[in-house]
């Protein structure tokens, strides 16, 4: 990621743009006052959809070096959502 913008959202979560955590997503959620087996319905589809994710990520025409980059960045951050 380019060190001049190293923020993952335009707009603030929870008070933050970088280093989201689910605690701050279920912050957000709850101030829309999403249910509880909404939430969970919402993280569920996410981690099953991850191999979708990467599969498409192997499917894009860009550069082999930067497939690895993507599916990393991926993995990281969605493994703060644990």
């Amino acid at each position: 990621m380019n060190s001049a913008n190293n923020e993952e959202l335009a707009l603030t979560m929870n008070g933050r743009k970088k280093n989201l955590k689910k605690q701050d997503f279920v912050t957000a959620m709850n101030s829309l006052k999403v249910e509880e087996k909404q939430r969970q319905n919402i993280f569920n589809k996410m981690a099953r959809a991850v191999p979708k994710w990467i599969g498409q990520i192997d499917l894009i025409f860009m550069d082999l070096a930067f497939k690895d980059q993507y599916k990393a960045i991926l993995k990281e951050r969605l493994s703060r959502m644990q």
